[in-house]
């Protein structure tokens, strides 16, 4: 399923790359307070644009965050089974609002 075509996927890689260090590493050392609310860590382990489940769970653990696994979907999860990532997000809202 094509999702994107060249200029979008142009402009995506233009955003994530202008975030170059220092400023990703300050970023992250901010992230810190995020940990006070509740959060949801949307684990997508076919994503190659990530490392698998291990740093979204690294993540969620460091912020206390709730960890949920969307078995066999990848980076475009919310169209390959927007069923599921809608039931997930809706019990997520509900136990943490």
């Amino acid at each position: 399923m094509a999702v994107a075509d060249e200029v979008m996927s142009a402009s995506i890689l233009a955003l994530y790359r202008s975030a170059a260090q220092p400023a990703m590493k300050e970023w992250g050392e901010a992230i810190g307070p995020a940990g006070t609310l509740p959060g949801l860590a949307v684990i997508a382990p076919n994503d190659p644009f990530v490392r698998g489940e291990d740093l979204g769970a690294e993540v969620a653990d460091r912020l206390g965050a709730t960890c949920h696994v969307l078995a066999g979907q990848g980076h475009w999860w919310m169209l390959g089974d927007p069923v599921a990532g809608a039931a997930m997000l809706r019990e997520f809202w509900a136990q943490a609002y």
